[in-house]
């Protein structure tokens, strides 16, 4: 079967931290390899340095990875879960030969399971919850609500969440479609048990739990419900996210646009070294070949003044996001900025 691998380049700048760059440069060796023994046919070898690489830098591209070399391997409930979390992060626009491919890959994943010894089961969990399923690799976890195969017989499933205690969940699963299963957790000892982390309350909740993926926190104690949290760190979260955010975009475009500037720049040399090796005299293919080559110069410069601006207003976001007042209970994780290209083999 062919499948589509996904490499990540990585973009550093010096903006951010330098960690952060040097893990993400360990996590692309890592998946460089991976995808070498996948091409050879050693998915398992090639798990293996999908999983190193997921410890160093987490993708949404070592995530598709890991689910074809789950396919590669005949792991269709893996496969299935990893292909699904995949295509819910991959826009068509990063790659529509790549997007397809993936796509068939989950189209046939499925087909095995509904042909097979599986059963599917819709599991409703509510936001920052994720599911590990018994059956399955630990590097199998489902992180959305959605459908979920695991095979016919005994099954356990097991949610948690940052502040919550796990809940387990003990199946009978039988092939073909089973009953949906919902999830509500309960906060830990210690902190408000007056309000659950469920699908239905999960926005109303979200104050006391903030997504690990860029911010933890902290509750306040027992003797103050979460609903009555202090409007400071409330304030925290709606301003200095917004600013990273707008850091790391203005950062994106700014290199595209020097990019772009170099590249339309060197077109216009060419132009003028064309023009002046044919020694032409003043005429219309003369004027032509001036006139192309202006304009692709006005381009270039436009375009690196741009990318600067861009480069200088994201610098000044970044560095002035920590300036904003927060709770002492809430800790900010800058992340790498990765472009992402495809190729499939």
């Amino acid at each position: 079967m062919r499948l589509a691998w996904k490499t990540a380049s990585v973009l550093l700048l010096a903006i951010l931290a330098s960690n952060a760059a040097a893990d993400s440069e360990v996590a692309s060796e890592l998946e460089r390899r991976g995808i070498e023994r996948a091409n050879q046919g050693d998915f398992l070898a090639a798990l293996t340095f999908f999983r190193k690489a997921l410890q160093e830098a987490p993708s949404t591209g070592l995530v598709c990875n890991m689910g074809n070399a789950y396919l590669g391997t005949g792991q269709w409930p893996a496969a299935h879960a990893l292909l699904r979390r995949c295509l819910a992060d991959t826009s068509p626009d990063d790659g529509a030969e790549y997007y397809a491919s993936v796509s068939a890959s989950f189209v046939t994943v499925e087909a095995q399971l509904a042909n097979g010894a599986y059963g599917v089961v819709e599991v409703k969990l509510p936001v920052d919850a994720t599911v590990h399923v018994a059956s399955q690799p630990s590097d199998v976890v489902v992180e959305t609500s959605g459908e979920i195969w695991l095979p016919v017989g005994d099954e356990e499933l097991l949610a948690t969440a940052d502040g919550y205690e796990s809940q387990t969940r003990r199946l009978s699963i039988r092939k073909g479609a089973n009953p949906a299963i919902e999830f509500e957790l309960q906060r830990t000892a210690g902190l408000d048990r007056e309000n659950s982390l469920s699908p239905t309350n999960s926005q109303s909740s979200a104050a006391g739990v903030v997504s690990s993926e860029r911010t933890t926190a902290s509750v306040p104690s027992a003797s103050v419900p979460s609903a009555s949290v202090p409007s400071a760190s409330v304030q925290t979260s709606s301003t200095s996210r917004p600013r990273m955010l707008g850091a790391m975009g203005g950062a994106a475009v700014g290199v595209g646009a020097l990019v772009l500037g170099g590249y339309f720049s060197f077109e216009a040399k060419s132009k003028r070294d064309e023009q002046r090796s044919m020694q032409l005299p003043p005429g219309e293919q003369y004027d032509a070949l001036a006139s192309e080559g202006k304009r692709l110069q006005t381009l270039g410069t436009g375009f690196l003044l741009g990318g600067a601006a861009a480069s200088a207003l994201a610098a000044y976001l970044y560095w002035t996001a920590d300036d904003e007042p927060r709770s002492s209970s809430l800790e900010v994780s800058s992340n790498s900025l990765s472009v992402h290209s495809a190729w499939a083999f």
